[in-house]
């Protein structure tokens, strides 16, 4: 017995990063998250495809919130590309 294991027979739904899924849902696009809370446009994406951790000041953890609409609380206690 052999079992198919070939790209076209997974089907893989990737989760997609808590900090992309919030942005999502703010119904912001990458440009005006990272206007907001004053980082790169190249920082959220390498941060929402995992190729960087994100680090935030306290001010940026406030513009966060206000940008995503969520308190401090509400937001995932990780927001690593290690947790999700």
């Amino acid at each position: 017995m052999t079992t198919d294991i070939s790209p076209t027979s997974l089907t893989t739904q990737k989760t997609p990063h808590p900090l992309k899924q919030l942005r999502e849902e703010a119904k912001l696009s990458q440009e005006e998250l990272a206007r907001l809370i004053d980082v790169s446009v190249k920082s959220i994406s390498r941060w929402e495809t995992g190729r960087h951790e994100p680090t935030f000041t306290i001010r940026q953890v406030k513009a966060l919130c206000r940008a995503l609409g969520k308190s401090l609380d509400s937001l995932p206690d990780d927001l690593s590309f290690l947790s999700y």
